[in-house]
Parts: C-alpha cells; sequence; structure tokens
C-alpha cells in the first residue's frame, strides 16, 4: 500500500505493526526499524494500534528505536489504542515514546508550521506472527 504523509515538510517512514511483539517476533520489528532508518529518514512512526500484545522486548526494540532516531535529529510516534497506552503509563516510557490515537495526530505532533508541499513517507505494514 502507497499512502503519502508528510510531517514538517520531510520524509517519515510509517510502520504498521500487526498482531503480537514478544520475545518470538520482535526481532523482525527491529529488523524493518533498522531498515526504515538505515533508509537515510530518521523520523518514524510506528503504528502499533492493531497489536494485541507487546512484552519487555517490544519495548526493548522501540526505545532501542527512539536512540537510533535521536541520534539522526530525528524522532519517533507512536499511534496506538488504550492498551499500548497503557502499557506505555505503567512503564513510565510515556513520555519517551509519544504515542497518539491515530496517525493524523502522530504526524501533526510537534508541527509549528503547515506542511510542505511534497513530502512523503514510505509506509509499510509488517506481520510479526502470522493470522491464526
Amino acid at each position: 500500500m502507497d499512502n503519502i504523509v508528510t510531517a514538517d515538510g520531510s520524509a517519515v517512514t510509517v510502520l504498521r505493526v500487526l498482531g503480537e511483539v514478544d520475545v518470538g517476533t520482535a526481532p523482525l520489528l527491529e529488523e524493518k526499524i533498522a531498515k526504515a532508518l538505515d533508509g537515510g529518514v530518521p523520523r518514524l512512526v510506528i503504528d502499533l494500534a492493531r497489536v494485541d500484545f507487546c512484552d519487555a522486548s517490544g519495548l526493548r526494540v522501540l526505545m532501542s528505536a527512539r536512540k537510533r532516531c535521536l541520534e539522526r535529529h530525528g524522532w519517533i510516534r507512536l499511534v496506538g489504542g488504550r492498551r499500548i497506552r497503557r502499557l506505555l503509563e505503567v512503564t513510565d516510557l510515556l513520555e519517551a515514546l509519544p504515542c497518539h490515537h491515530d496517525l493524523s495526530h502522530a504526524m501533526a505532533a510537534g508541527q509549528t508550521t503547515a506542511p510542505a508541499p511534497g513530502g512523503s513517507a514510505s509506509v509499510t505494514s509488517i506481520r510479526p506472527i502470522e493470522e491464526r
């Protein structure tokens, strides 16, 4: 699926994650994030709205992605529902990993000016686990 999205006129990579992010599936997410960041775009939105479960290994991958984004003068934002937001709250990671209720809010977060025309994003959907 090709979507064009903008955030402050810059390219943004959007990864959509489905299913569970746990010790068995976190390496796939980590691989996809590394590929996205190695592509030269340090701005990342990870859409976790359709994630049913995320354990500590998933949180480790997200915090590692945050570190890599910041090292490249970029940012990371999450999209997630009540479960993901609650997980970030109880682990005290909500400030480090901002979580928004939809993609448009995640993209607009922190914008000080209107998006410039021509900005684009790479959108990748990944399935950490096979559908059952």
